[in-house]
């Protein structure tokens, strides 16, 4: 108990439960009845498991078991095909706004930048790939297709580490001191790559 003989975990519920009222009534209920939880485990261990999941499927039964997990580290899972196309984000084919999400992303099955049609289109926006890369806490895609981007190493790095099917249209990769990547580097960093499209 605290001087004004209210608990530390009533406060701290308190305190989520004002936030929840800043975000919109889905955001309002799901913080309004989030409590705070008393694990058997030290609480320097739980903070450590939630900022640490070791996989996505985990990471869900976590966020599905308890509240507290998500709350410490707020992570959208993407089971699903994540696009950008004709200048918006879709997942499952459907928009999707992604300006608007504080919450990062764990894309685990296909990312693609690309336009519809496969050609040059000189309206779209090069640095897609770029501007996504700090929303992502992890991405464990399967596919990966870049069509008309120009990325950073370390960002493609990032990205391409677990893609089994990679596929390539006047992509340019540059070092950060601006210089262009060999192919042969690229194609060193693709350790899971079946197939790769140039």
């Amino acid at each position: 108990m605290d001087i004004f003989g209210v608990s530390k975990s009533n406060q701290s519920n308190k305190n989520i439960k004002s936030k929840a009222s800043k975000f919109s009534s889905k955001h309002a209920q799901f913080y309004s009845t989030y409590f705070r939880q008393n694990f058997s485990l030290p609480n320097n261990i739980i903070y450590y498991i939630s900022k640490n999941p070791k996989s996505a499927k985990l990471y869900q039964k976590m966020i599905q078991t308890c509240k507290y997990f998500f709350i410490k580290n707020p992570i959208i899972v993407i089971d699903s095909r994540l696009a950008f196309c004709e200048n918006q984000w879709l997942i499952k084919r459907k928009p999707y706004d992604i300006s608007n999400v504080t919450c990062k992303f764990w894309i685990t099955d296909d990312l693609s930048i690309a336009s519809n049609s496969l050609k040059i289109n000189e309206d779209m926006n090069k640095n897609v790939v770029s501007s996504i890369i700090p929303k992502v806490y992890k991405c464990a895609s399967k596919y990966l297709t870049l069509f008309n981007q120009n990325i950073f190493f370390h960002d493609l790095y990032f990205l391409i580490k677990s893609a089994e099917e990679i596929y390539f249209s006047d992509v340019c990769v540059k070092n950060d001191d601006g210089s262009n990547v060999a192919i042969e580097k690229i194609i060193e960093i693709a350790v899971k790559a079946k197939s790769f499209t140039l």
